[in-house]
């Protein structure tokens, strides 16, 4: 009987710690360090971070940061702070970092500029991204290795959201199960991208443009709805889209308009 129970303490343990995630997560004497360059902010204002990569180990190590300022952290707070830049396509190559040195991967990095702060509260964040690293100057392996840094936590005050952040919310909470969104502030007005869940490269027009704002519809743009900030325009060149997305329209209206 006392092995049985013992057997079991000991599953549960290893099930408890397998579910159990690192702080943070190195390899080869490289980590991560974030650090949070605003101790305090408030909706709408910068959240600054700078990435630096360590090198805690005895000899050279090569590493390639291309695509680290797009997606690379999670972050956590009293809301979802789901992804809304847009990415962008990125090249890069493996360059040294000696022993005993670190090197910036990002520094003044608005963290509200690519993810929706919007809710006053105490939000975490941290770095959690694959970087191309090798022991040696050509790729090789492991090539791709998560790092993970540890958390760091902000105070966000309390502040009116600005329009962009509005609709974003609104947007993402509506359509977050079907398209993937991003959004930007654009002088007065709000420019939105939703792009269908299986947009690649050779299929550039599976997505629909959406604008907000006071200016007169443009060449191609079809007018939607009024809303509280200012008339809304659809302009896409996916033709296949009421076959894909028959309700688009009603739908971004619905959305849009409510009170």
């Amino acid at each position: 009987m006392k092995t049985i129970r013992l057997a079991a303490c000991l599953l549960a343990l290893f099930v408890g710690c397998a579910h159990e995630e690192p702080a943070s997560q190195s390899w080869n004497g490289l980590s991560v360090k974030l650090t949070l360059l605003d101790v305090r902010s408030s909706i709408g204002r910068p959240v600054r971070v700078r990435v630096d990569l360590v090198n805690n180990g005895p000899t050279t190590m090569f590493y390639d940061a291309q695509g680290v300022d797009y997606g690379s952290f999670e972050v956590k707070g009293p809301a979802e702070a789901p992804l809304i830049a847009e990415h962008g396509q990125t090249f890069g190559f493996l360059k040294p970092l000696m022993p005993g040195q670190s090197v910036a991967l990002l520094d003044q990095y608005d963290l509200a500029t690519e993810y929706l702060i919007d809710a006053p509260g105490t939000w975490r964040v941290r770095f959690k991204s694959s970087l191309n690293l090798s022991e040696k100057e050509q790729r090789g392996d492991p090539g791709s290795c998560l790092m993970v840094s540890d958390w760091v936590e902000i105070p966000i005050d309390e502040a009116k959201p600005a329009p962009w952040m509005q609709i974003a919310r609104r947007l993402h909470d509506s359509l977050r199960s079907r398209w993937q969104l991003t959004v930007s502030g654009v002088g007065a007005g709000t420019r939105a991208v939703l792009r269908s869940p299986d947009f690649i490269l050779d299929r550039p027009f599976r997505k629909v443009l959406l604008r907000i704002g006071p200016t007169p519809a443009v060449e191609k743009e079809e007018r939607l709805c009024p809303t509280r900030w200012g008339d809304a325009f659809v302009f896409t060149e996916w033709p296949a889209l009421d076959q894909a997305w028959a309700d688009c329209r009603a739908e971004l209206r619905a959305v849009l308009t409510r009170p």
